[in-house]
């Protein structure tokens, strides 16, 4: 009995420590959703009058290490909602995307398409 007890934490511990990869972790559809914002911000503005586009949901997703650059590729769906000037409605809008790369900065992600090559976190190369 006393041997069961032994063996079990550390059968339990050693599962425990093989789940993590040891590599670097991909972002999540919060972080996502996060960078994927502030790129709106980045190119339109901020604020409701400045920037109609609302990032609401992102889905669907998959990441892998990016071969070339820094971050990950990452595709996924994202739901965006617009809020129309011109009728005064918001209209949801989805779309698949596929590979767009997102690096991790010190303290968040950054959404990286081919036009952002001048934002840091994007110019970066892979060391």
């Amino acid at each position: 009995m006393n041997f069961r007890i032994v063996v079990y934490p550390v059968a339990v511990a050693s599962v425990l420590a093989g789940c993590g990869s040891g590599g670097p972790i991909p972002p999540t559809s919060d972080d996502i959703k996060g960078a994927l914002q502030e790129g709106y911000e980045r190119v339109i503005g901020k604020g409701p009058l400045a920037n109609p586009y609302r990032v609401t949901e992102v889905k669907d997703m998959s990441c892998v290490v990016a071969p070339d650059k820094p971050g990950f590729l990452c595709t996924y769906t994202a739901t965006v909602t617009v809020h129309s000037a011109v009728t005064g409605k918001d209209e949801v809008s989805s779309k698949a995307v596929k590979d767009i790369r997102f690096v991790k900065g010190t303290d968040k992600w950054t959404f990286c398409p081919p036009m952002f090559s001048e934002v840091p976190e994007c110019a970066a190369k892979k060391s």
